[in-house]
C-alpha cells in the first residue's frame, strides 16, 4: 500500500484532511475498506452507498466526520475529514475529487 495524507484547512466549511490509499489490488483494496464498516449513517450522509466506480459511506467521530470510499479505477481508498461535521460542503468536496461534478 502506498499513501498520502493532505491536510487541507484550519476551519471553515468542508474538510480539513485528504487521506489516499492505494492497493495492490481490487481484493486488498475491498479488505482495507471493509475493515472498518460502519452501520450508521451520519449528519445526513449514507452509511453505505454505490458510486460508478466504488462504494461510498460517511462516518460519524467523537468529533465530526468522515467522507470514506473506494476507487477501482486505481484500487483507491480515500477518506475526507470534517471536524466540523458538515456533510453537505465534505460531500460535494468528495463529487469534486472523485470526478462526479
Amino acid at each position: 500500500m502506498v499513501g498520502v495524507d493532505c491536510y487541507l484547512q484550519d476551519a471553515g466549511a468542508g474538510p480539513e484532511f485528504l487521506e489516499l490509499d492505494q492497493y495492490r489490488d481490487p481484493g486488498a483494496m475491498q479488505a482495507a475498506f471493509d475493515l472498518y464498516n460502519s452501520a450508521q449513517s451520519c449528519g445526513g450522509g449514507p452509511a453505505r452507498a454505490a458510486w460508478a466506480n466504488g462504494a461510498v459511506r460517511c462516518v460519524g467521530q467523537t468529533v465530526g466526520l468522515r467522507v470514506e470510499w473506494t476507487d477501482g479505477r486505481a484500487d483507491v481508498v480515500g477518506r475526507l475529514v470534517d471536524l466540523d461535521g458538515d456533510f453537505a460542503s465534505t460531500d460535494a468536496k468528495w463529487r469534486t475529487i472523485a470526478g462526479i461534478d
